[in-house]
């Protein structure tokens, strides 16, 4: 066989040719690996830690009424709210402590109020007290003297009769009940500056 006209190298290239190209066949014949999840291991994760839980307090206005005065309740208050009139025994006033009282005099100072761990009891002067009353305890005002009460704050007045011996606390100068204290806008606040005006003197 003659290899005429095709040069000097001509089978030896072809056959280099032929080589490569079976090569590059037999490559993209190999099948290509495959990940799927199986063999896929993620990432180490930081553990997640959840926030505490937010506690909300009540507000005043979240708490329940008082109850009414068909219902008397006998709900003990914390010791510290209650200890200043329950440790000291209720005393008479003297005529001359009550004597430099009159009718019209104004009396200013820090007033408070009470229940409803004295709610249905006994008041200084043998009432029931009712919360939901208005009424109010002063140390030396003859019981049944009608003070008209006005808080500072909101200009707020109200009508209340002694018939109760306290507040013992000092710096205080009336204890009110509940619905007085919430009749001038005191109950939120607890205590505040007040005036009480003696609208009628009591008789004992």
């Amino acid at each position: 066989m003659s290899f005429r006209g095709r040069g000097k190298h001509g089978p030896v290239m072809y056959l280099g040719l032929g080589g490569i190209l079976v090569g590059l066949w037999l490559w993209g014949c190999t099948p290509m690996p495959i990940y799927t999840s199986k063999n896929y291991t993620p990432p180490p994760q930081k553990p997640v830690v959840a926030d505490p839980p937010v506690v909300q307090e009540k507000t005043i206005e979240q708490l329940p009424e008082p109850a009414t005065t068909d219902t008397l309740v006998d709900t003990p208050e914390p010791l510290e709210q209650v200890k200043s009139i329950i440790d000291l025994p209720v005393v008479a006033p003297t005529a001359e402590q009550q004597g430099k009282y009159r009718q019209g005099q104004v009396l200013t100072g820090r007033a408070s109020f009470y229940g409803p761990g004295f709610h249905g009891k006994k008041t200084a002067n043998g009432e029931i007290y009712n919360q939901n009353a208005l009424t109010c305890a002063h140390r030396e005002l003859p019981f049944g003297t009608v003070l008209e009460v006005t808080y500072k704050k909101t200009g707020q007045k109200v009508r209340v009769r002694v018939n109760d011996r306290g507040p013992y606390k000092h710096g205080r100068i009336i204890d009110l009940s509940v619905a007085a204290a919430r009749r001038i806008g005191l109950y939120n606040d607890g205590t505040g500056e007040v005036t009480a005006k003696i609208i009628k003197m009591g008789e004992r």
